[in-house]
């Protein structure tokens, strides 16, 4: 086949049209997956603003178990991945700071007659006890995913 311009002649074969039908049709299939990773991207973008507000309003464990929700449904989702980790290092940052708030108790026990009792078994036993709560080691439990 060939078509006559007025600024030349230009050769157009079954092969050129064809690789031109499978062009427009490639660049078709692009636009159609491009807009449609465009309409889901801004949906969950939505839903990431949701959470977002969420915390904003100290809601951390409402925005934790909605996110879940979210990446149950789009595990794909990487910013919401990536606000669900920064949730749970603010949980873990947080209770790390309460890791060593019963490390300078002391526990003094007395007999009946007031005396004080010196390397009491019972009292060293929950000394020991209240010294080893980590909050952090909790926090950290608590937000594994199942």
């Amino acid at each position: 086949m060939h078509l006559i311009f007025s600024s030349g002649k230009i050769n157009l074969t079954f092969q050129h049209l064809n690789q031109m039908k499978k062009l427009l049709f490639l660049l078709s299939f692009f636009m159609l997956s491009y807009s449609t990773i465009v309409g889901q991207s801004n949906a969950l973008d939505k839903k990431i603003e949701k959470a977002k507000e969420l915390i904003k309003k100290d809601k951390i464990e409402d925005a934790e178990k909605y996110l879940v929700k979210v990446l149950d449904e789009n595990p794909e989702f990487g910013d919401g991945w990536d606000l669900l980790s920064k949730i749970h290092y603010k949980q873990y940052k947080d209770a790390k700071v309460t890791d060593n708030l019963f490390t300078n108790l002391t526990v003094t026990t007395k007999d009946k007659d007031g005396k004080e009792i010196k390397n009491d078994s019972l009292a060293n036993s929950v000394l020991e006890l209240i010294g080893n709560i980590k909050p952090s080691k909790r926090a950290f439990i608590s937000t594994s995913i199942q």
